[in-house]
């Protein structure tokens, strides 16, 4: 077998495998889609020089009959129709989508005017916002779109997309006659542990040990951490009882630098997180 007609069989294959991905994935993108178009048109133009120049230029010679040999016209016939085939959905595909179940295009979302008053009514088309929240949440969808992550949700909950929510509170009717809003899974107040002062204390040098600059923000988290829960005062009483009273800023004394320039602007300094210089 000639070496010219393996390489225009793999070329083809090539060409073949280029225009399928094309026609699949690049749909509306006429840039695209025209230059793989032109891309085949032009493989064509070369397989036909190869059969055909030597057959017109005015005589027979054994270059046309090797010509011949090495590209045979069955081949290059279904060539020829193959390359139709393909220029075809490439033009078919250059085409804007169309809804193929009614025959009018697809449109998301519509803005619709209501009474006259307001702004206008973001509608999402259902097929299309079931599909859409596969992909992606609410507050991104209505990015895209220009509206609230809410709106999406209300449309969502409209076309019986998506399933509401537990309510966040109910109002509870008490004995007395008064009505009491309860939040779900919150409770009023938290049971505080039933710790000693001498187990509170030993709790609060364990944790001044390992790290000594906490405070009592972080100290109560570190014991909630281990499943105590303390009030504030008691925190305040057993860090005083364990490390003594802070000592308040005015008593601190300010110490200042003092320097030494030969003249103004000599030296400058920077009292901020960039340090000395």
């Amino acid at each position: 077998m000639d070496l010219r007609l393996e390489n225009f069989r793999s070329a083809y294959r090539r060409l073949s495998e280029g225009v399928r991905i094309s026609v699949q994935t690049r749909v509306g993108d006429v840039a695209h889609l025209q230059s793989q178009a032109d891309l085949a048109l032009r493989f064509l133009a070369a397989a036909e020089r190869v059969l055909l120049l030597a057959l017109f230029s005015g005589y027979r010679t054994q270059v046309a009959l090797k010509n011949i040999e090495i590209f045979p016209m069955i081949e290059y016939e279904t060539l020829r129709q193959s390359i139709a085939v393909m220029v075809e959905s490439l033009d078919l595909a250059s085409q804007p989508l169309q809804d193929t179940a009614h025959g009018i295009p697809l449109t998301p979302m519509a803005r619709r005017i209501t009474n006259g008053r307001g702004r206008p009514r973001c509608e999402f088309d259902p097929r299309f916002l079931e599909f859409a929240l596969q992909l992606r949440g609410p507050a991104q969808l209505g990015a895209f779109f220009g509206c609230s992550a809410r709106t999406v949700r209300r449309r969502a909950l409209k076309y019986g997309l998506t399933v509401p929510g537990a309510p966040v509170y109910h109002d509870a009717i008490q004995d007395d006659g008064t009505i009491t809003r309860v939040w779900p899974g919150t409770t009023t107040h938290t049971r505080l542990s039933q710790i000693s002062q001498d187990e509170l204390d030993s709790e609060m040098i364990e944790v001044l040990t390992r790290f000594p600059f906490l405070g009592r923000r972080l100290i109560d988290g570190y014991l909630k951490s281990k499943g105590l829960h303390v009030s504030r005062q008691r925190i305040v009483e057993s860090f005083r009882r364990v490390r003594g009273v802070p000592a308040g800023f005015g008593r601190r004394r300010i110490e200042r630098r003092v320097y030494y320039v030969p003249a103004v602007n000599s030296l400058w300094h920077h009292d901020g997180q960039h340090g000395s210089f």
